[in-house]
């Protein structure tokens, strides 16, 4: 369910234009019984796009508002039922005023033998409403194991899932190693859509703790299904330094190129981004921070490569609001 608020690499991501982009989203949790054998969540959010004068005609508004509830019931201490609620709207200001309603029911089960086995398993249905492609529905199903061994963990995940694009299938397989001061994870697999052939997908993260920093490195392949029915593989490959300068400072600095492929056949623009950011984060107050930095950044498309660069300085609140519940017999909230 939480797809639909994923940051998803697509063609508008990478897309040349002028003008502003305004990405707004709030999303609510509350979860119920959680101490208890039987408990409830309830989650909701809306997210908005706008576009303000822009030229290309694939920027333009979305609104997605989605909502969830899930079930838990524990029926011993190794097995635990799950069941989720699913239902999303999304509508486009597009060419044809795209709007598409998505429902989905899922049950599933957790099985945990012994402290070191995992295993999860889940059938469900979802129905696609669009405007422009019509009604589809399909079983989903995904099933995984996971082992943890003495420096790391091991597992294996299969799924198919309902896609505005048509039925999608994924195999993985991951392998997570423990190192001193780090960790590495190496991931390989595949990946189909209906209407496209079958790609691997890969990838490989390494991270190394330093003493008053990190060193993150990640190489991937992935693909995925966007909202505008584009089925796209990315590769991607970055490079991060973050070191900290003193209690309330730190300096990051990231350098990433990102390949973008049409596999789908929705037609799009295929593009190359590459950039190389520098920052310094301050922590004005424990819930204000200030970040001052530097990005220069190229574009290749239609083997026309583009550069540009930019400074940049802006100041972030974050906001956590928990709403205390009345106790019983507590007389206060």
């Amino acid at each position: 369910s939480t797809e639909v608020f994923d940051e998803t690499l697509g063609t508008t991501s990478l897309q040349p234009d002028s003008g502003t982009r305004a990405d707004f989203r709030w999303e609510s949790e509350l979860a119920l019984g959680t101490a208890g054998p039987f408990g409830v969540t309830l989650t909701f959010g809306q997210r908005f796009v706008d576009y303000r004068n822009v030229t290309s005609t694939s920027l333009f508004d979305q609104e997605i508002t989605a909502g969830t509830i899930d079930f838990t019931l524990t029926f011993s201490p190794v097995l635990t039922g799950t069941a989720q609620v699913f239902a999303s709207r999304y509508e486009a200001e597009d060419a044809t005023n795209t709007t598409r309603d998505e429902r989905a029911l899922s049950f599933g089960a957790i099985y945990t033998p012994n402290a070191r086995t995992e295993i999860v398993g889940t059938v469900g249905a979802r129905e696609i409403d669009d405007s422009v492609s019509g009604t589809s529905d399909g079983v989903e199903l995904e099933l995984s194991y996971t082992r943890a061994l003495s420096r790391g963990s091991f597992t294996v995940r299969g799924n198919t899932a309902e896609t505005v694009a048509g039925q999608r299938n994924q195999f993985e397989v991951s392998r997570v190693f423990e190192i001193p001061r780090g960790e590495l994870e190496a991931a390989v697999g595949v990946s189909r859509t209906d209407g496209t052939n079958t790609e691997p997908v890969f990838a490989l993260r390494y991270r190394h703790d330093t003493p008053r920093g990190r060193i993150t490195a990640n190489l991937d392949r992935s693909v995925s299904v966007t909202n505008n029915a584009e089925v796209q593989q990315l590769t991607r490959a970055s490079l991060d330094y973050l070191r900290q300068l003193n209690q309330t400072s730190q300096l990051t600095v990231g350098l990433s190129v990102i390949d973008l492929e049409n596999i789908g056949n929705v037609a799009f623009t295929e593009r190359q981004r590459g950039s190389l950011t520098a920052a310094i984060n301050r922590e004005l107050t424990p819930d204000w921070t200030l970040s001052v930095g530097a990005t220069r950044r190229y574009l290749d498309e239609n083997g026309v490569t583009t550069w540009d660069s930019s400074v940049f300085a802006s100041v972030g609140r974050t906001v956590s609001i928990r709403p205390c519940l009345l106790q019983p017999g507590s007389g206060r909230a």
